[in-house]
């Protein structure tokens, strides 16, 4: 499945590739609000860093392409009302592959984006604990297939501020044989600013 989505984001490139392409890099730095459907904790209540590298690609007048390579930390952990329970924290690696919508143009740069895609990661580590003790788990999915919608406001050229939600669509855990792991799944909101170079 992710080397079809992979496939179709090349073809789409190469589609629009004869119109005038203008490449940009740029950085990133904010913050993740996740939970973990399905771990019986409700609310964005673990905060995780969200930081990395940009490029994007414009090959219509509106329309644009970006691909990110970023460390993202997500999991899940109890409000500050509730008893000490289980905590999550996972880092992954993350590439998000996106299309965007570029609109409001002032002094020749747009204002409003609003992009979409898909993400894969992978897991470079985790942590769970329960009632403070640590636990040790090894069924986590190695690899993770989000689905991401955002948008994103640029006070000027360089310097923009976005929100987006992600949504895995593959299992937190691998574990074929039970059914509560198959429907735990990480999502969460992210909270950043752009610095374009």
């Amino acid at each position: 499945m992710m080397k079809s989505y992979i496939f179709l984001f090349f073809f789409l490139m190469l589609a629009s590739w004869g119109r005038t392409q203008t490449f940009e890099a740029g950085l990133v730095l904010g913050v993740n609000a996740s939970q973990v459907n399905g771990d019986f904790l409700a609310g964005y209540d673990k905060l995780g860093l969200h930081t990395g590298l940009k490029v994007r690609v414009s090959t219509w007048e509106h329309i644009e392409w970006s691909v990110e390579l970023l460390l993202s930390q997500r999991g899940s952990r109890p409000d500050i009302f509730t008893e000490d329970s289980r905590k999550i924290h996972l880092n992954y690696v993350e590439i998000p592959i996106l299309i965007g919508f570029k609109d409001w143009q002032k002094d020749d740069f747009y204002k409003i984006r609003f992009e979409g895609g898909f993400s894969y990661g992978r897991l470079v580590g985790h942590k769970v604990s329960f009632q403070g003790v640590e636990e040790q788990i090894d069924e986590f999915n190695n690899n993770d297939l989000s689905l991401v919608i955002g948008a994103a406001l640029f006070t000027s050229e360089k310097l923009g501020f976005s929100f987006r939600y992600t949504h895995s669509v593959a299992p937190l855990l691998n574990n074929k044989n039970s059914i509560e792991f198959a429907r735990l799944r990480g999502f969460f909101l992210t909270f950043r600013s752009i610095y374009m170079l």
